[in-house]
């Protein structure tokens, strides 16, 4: 084949890769909402619930205890355990441990909940286990150590933008060179 005949044959084919190429860049698009979609359904039927609920608990314990409710780090972020009642008076230690001085007595905390203690208690402690998972479905790296797997929706969605960065400038490349090389081809 001459390079004359080569030439013209790629310039051929570039309308279908150009079209190939949008279609690639519409699935990715398609996956990339479908990601947007799985989290939202975890946020806000999944976590929002468990926060809900791990919410009421506190409120009710504290309540029953009669102290103040404190909650720090990432609390109803990316777990519910960084939470502890302390006891009368407040106000909540600015940073977590509290320090020695002074005192502050700890009257329940997320490590006081068990699997064995009350059913509300019970409940409490699988959603203190439960939602760091869920939170680690939407942000974990993707990581192949034993650590992490390639489950992490937000790193997958990235790995789908560069993805469609690429597509979209090879797409451009093509469709730039196309008329380039067609007027060589008569």
């Amino acid at each position: 084949m001459s390079d004359l005949d080569k030439l013209k044959k790629m310039v051929a084919g570039y309308p279908k890769q150009i079209s190939d190429l949008e279609s690639q860049i519409t699935s990715i698009d398609n996956l990339i909402t479908d990601v947007d979609d799985q989290v939202s359904a975890i946020e806000n039927e999944v976590m929002a619930p468990m926060l809900s609920a791990s919410n009421v608990y506190l409120a009710d314990k504290t309540l029953e205890l009669g102290g103040i409710l404190c909650t720090y780090g990432s609390y109803g972020v990316s777990n519910l355990t960084e939470w502890a009642i302390i006891a009368l008076p407040g106000p909540c230690p600015v940073s977590w441990p509290p320090p020695p001085v002074p005192p502050t007595v700890i009257l329940w905390d997320s490590s006081s909940v068990t699997p064995s203690g009350t059913p509300e208690e019970v409940e409490q402690y699988y959603r203190q286990q439960d939602f760091p998972e869920a939170y680690g479905h939407i942000h974990d790296p993707i990581d192949a150590s034993i650590t992490y797997g390639t489950y992490g929706l937000l790193a997958n969605k990235g790995n789908l933008q560069t993805g469609k960065s690429v597509v979209q400038k090879n797409k451009a490349k093509i469709e730039t060179i196309f008329p380039i090389y067609e007027q060589f081809t008569t």
